[in-house]
């Protein structure tokens, strides 16, 4: 059995996301009871591909910039952490190789002036992004590593309730009538994320 606690505070700039503004990255308790089974709470990062816990952690040393279709830098609000809580662990599958297991649960916090907010605002036409409510977010991931040495593969799913948000839309009206008007947009996201992994010789395949 072992524990240890982890943060990290974390800037960027990315077109115009994140603009410098620093902000907690993670900060989580880490409590592991066997090879079986381990709990983390806290800021925790999404288990998602292969980079997302790890990107941004210096002793990782991963790229400044990882692949953009797949670990987009502008919505890392959305993407990269929840505050909640984690259950993690091995299972041993004798000549099957091996299985991991990550199940989580937590809430996303986005602002207004965010990534995510700015991808909404370019499809409104003119509209803005005012509020989003607290999304709740519940996953999990599995890696298998299979009998053949350096070969894994991965498969990652997870399902947002209440993405929720508010908006104002131009109204084109002279004044003195409004400028714009307020709407609420009501939805709740399917995430799901496939990964492969070979590791030969000096080489990386993924």
């Amino acid at each position: 059995m072992r524990g240890w606690f982890a943060a990290q505070g974390f800037l960027y700039d990315v077109g115009e996301a994140g603009e410098y503004r620093p902000f907690l990255d993670y900060a989580s308790v880490e409590y592991t009871f066997s090879d079986y089974i381990g709990l983390r709470g806290g800021r925790i990062r999404k288990p998602g591909g292969i980079y997302n816990h790890i990107q941004d952690v210096d002793l990782a040393r991963t790229f400044v910039l990882l692949p953009q279709g797949i670990y987009d830098a502008r919505w890392r609000d959305f993407s990269t952490s929840v505050d909640g809580g984690e259950v993690f662990g091995n299972i041993p599958l004798s000549n099957a190789g091996g299985l991991s297991y990550e199940a989580y649960a937590g809430f996303i916090n986005l602002a207004a002036d965010s990534g995510v907010a700015n991808f909404i605002n370019n499809s409104l036409a003119g509209g803005k992004v005012t509020s989003f409510d607290r999304a709740t977010e519940l996953g999990f991931q599995l890696w298998w590593d299979t009998p053949v040495n350096g070969l894994r593969f991965g498969a990652a799913f997870g399902y947002v309730f209440n993405f929720n948000y508010e908006f104002t839309v131009p109204t084109g009206a002279p004044p003195p009538n409004p400028s714009s008007i307020p709407f609420r947009a009501l939805s709740s996201l399917p995430v799901q994320q496939y990964s492969a992994e070979y590791l030969w010789n000096d080489w990386t395949f993924q």
